[in-house]
Order: structure tokens, then sequence, then C-alpha cells
């Protein structure tokens, strides 16, 4: 999704065009995003200043973009880290409980796609405002503040360019279009940012859950859905094997076994299986440690 919405290019293309084609992409999209963000700052300080009210719209405004502008800049500088993370949850988590992993991933999409819709219902909010009626005493208001030929003329989000009067044809249709797209990656933009954390949060609690599971059984027999008695080999990606005797002969060996030695096999085969316990432990703790470790620094 990063680099659907030109935030990042990470190299994953087989020809060198099409690299070179999101590199181009990813540029531009900065390129816009920042003169955008500059026209907003220039208008917030040289214009909305007459109006407190409009004043603290406006910079709260800057503040958002500001920080979207950091996060940015986060993915970009930590770009090789945060990969090395994704794909530590797509191919080192352990996947031995497919319900637990199916209830992460829809709660992924949903704490996602409710921040996307918070965030695309506050944009919209900007986007109908543009829209509406003013009223008399708006409109002195703003050509007061804005002194503009067109000042009855509203954008999403006020911009100020230089030596041009962003109400007038052509500058006011552009501003406005360039406004709508602003709006649109924006909001994937933050939906991203913020729903981050939660959602690798999401994924490790699931990773404890599976924990626990084994944990629980620690002492107890240990079956399958068929209910035959297995032995766990790696409980990450619930690999175990069942013993079984080919022949009736061994299986009356098997029977007439010394209680002493199916206890040393069990106390083998628990201290294993213990030290599988311990081993995916460390592993959801080296994790945590490079989560923790990138995103504060």
């Amino acid at each position: 999704m990063l680099e659907k919405f030109g935030v990042i290019n990470l190299h994953r293309y087989e020809h060198p065009w099409q690299d070179r084609l999101q590199q181009v992409y990813v540029f531009c999209q900065t390129i816009m995003f920042l003169i955008h963000f500059a026209y907003h700052f220039f208008n917030t300080f040289t214009r909305a200043t007459r109006y407190l009210p409009e004043f603290f719209q406006t910079f709260l405004e800057d503040c958002i973009m500001f920080f979207d502008v950091y996060f940015v800049y986060l993915v970009r500088t930590f770009k090789a880290q945060m990969t090395h993370i994704v794909n530590f949850i797509e191919k080192d988590f352990s996947q031995a409980d497919s319900e637990i992993i199916s209830k992460c991933y829809r709660q992924s999409k949903l704490i996602y796609l409710s921040f996307m819709g918070v965030i695309v219902l506050a944009f919209s909010g900007a986007f109908l405002e543009s829209m509406l009626p003013l009223t008399k005493a708006e409109l002195k208001i703003r050509t007061e503040i804005y002194r503009t030929a067109h000042p009855e003329r509203r954008l999403p989000f006020p911009l100020r360019v230089p030596y041009v009067d962003e109400t007038e044809s052509w500058s006011y249709e552009i501003l406005y279009g360039i406004d709508i797209y602003i709006i649109f990656f924006f909001s994937f933009w933050v939906g991203l940012c913020v729903s981050l954390i939660p959602v690798i949060t999401i994924h490790l609690r699931g990773q404890y859950e599976i924990l626990a599971k084994y944990i629980h059984q620690i002492g107890l027999k240990h079956r399958n859905s068929e209910g035959d008695k297995i032995f766990y080999t790696n409980i990450q990606n619930d690999e175990y094997y069942i013993k079984t005797y080919k022949s009736l002969g061994f299986a009356r060996k098997k029977k007439f076994l010394s209680v002493a030695q199916k206890l040393r096999e069990q106390q083998v085969y628990e201290r294993n299986y213990m030290g599988q316990i311990v081993r995916f432990h460390l592993k959801l703790l080296a994790f945590q440690e490079k989560v923790c470790v990138y995103n504060i620094y």
C-alpha cells in the first residue's frame, strides 16, 4: 500500500524500467505534497492570522500535514528495518492456529478501515464546506482576510500562491483539483500512519495467544483433532509426529515396556517441548525489541 500510494519504493520490480518508473512516481508525489504543504503553511502565517478561528483551523491542518511528512520521512529512513518487520510478521510468525491468525487479520483490517473511515469523513467535511454557500457576514470576513477577487470561492485546503490570485479562473480549478488529489492520498497516508502500531500489536498479541495455548498443555498428553497421541517437533509450525507400530508383535512389545522406560521417554519429550516454548517466547521478545528500537529512533 505504501508503494501504491507513492510513499516509498521497495525495489521489488523485475525490470529496471519499472523500478525507475516507481522512483519517478514517488518523487513526483513527494514534490507535489511538499509544495502543497508550503503554500498552505504560507497562507496560515500571512493571511489566516488576521482572523483567529481561521488561523486555528489552518494551523491544525498544518500540524497534521507535518505529522504525515514526518511519518513519510521515518518510513524512508528505516525502510530496510520496516521491510524486515513486515516480512518477519508474514513469514516467521507462527501459523499454528488458523483461527487465531484469521481473527488477527480481521481485527487488523477493521482497525485500518476504521481509522481511514474517520479520516475520510473529516477531510470530506473540508471538501463539502468549500461547496456550501456563505452568509453575508462570512463573506465579509473572507473579503477582509483573503482580499481576493472572488472571496466566495473556497478551496478545501486554503492555499496562498505568491503573485497568483487562487480564486481566478484556471488557477482556482487547478488548485481545487490538486486539493482533491491531495485529500485522496492524504487519507490513505494518515490511515496507514495511525494504524501501523495497533496492527503490529494485534498480530503480536495473536502470537502470544498461540504461545499461551501451548503453555497450557505442559504436563498433559498432546493429541491432534482426531484424538491420536502426538509428539510436537516444532510448535511454531504445528509440526508433530504420531508413533505407529507396523506389526502386531511390535505393538505387543511396546505394550510390555517398563513403566520406568515410558517415564524416561516422556521426560525427554517434555524437556524438548519446554525448550520449544522457550525458543518461541525468545523469538517474540526479539521481535518486540526490534519494533521498539525502530519506532523510538
